[in-house]
């Protein structure tokens, strides 16, 4: 995941993990968890928070986090269906232009 981001010019200050072996370890995961995880994270120095799991269940806590932290906060599912809800838009006007 570091590479990865490193590679798309976003740089990491630190990287934490549930460290699930299997799907059903990451299901068994509540959206508390993830939101001490974050907690934990999350340092003076830094800029943003990705949480970066589809599975786990961000959709509840991503309001709290943000108003706590006052940092951006984004998940993989949300920003997925952000970009989703773009390209969706973009569609749709060029299709009314058409």
């Amino acid at each position: 995941m570091r590479a990865y981001l490193a590679a798309s010019g976003i740089e990491v200050e630190t990287l934490e993990s549930f460290l699930c072996a299997t799907t059903a370890e990451l299901g068994r995961i509540t959206a508390d968890e993830v939101r001490d995880l974050a907690l934990r994270t999350v340092t003076p120095r830094s800029a943003a928070l990705f949480i970066a799991c589809s599975q786990l269940p961000t959709l509840a806590i991503l309001d709290d986090l943000r108003t706590r932290l006052r940092i951006p906060v984004w998940s993989s599912i949300a920003a997925t269906a952000w970009a989703g809800e773009r390209a969706l838009a973009a569609k749709q006007t060029t299709a009314a232009v058409a």
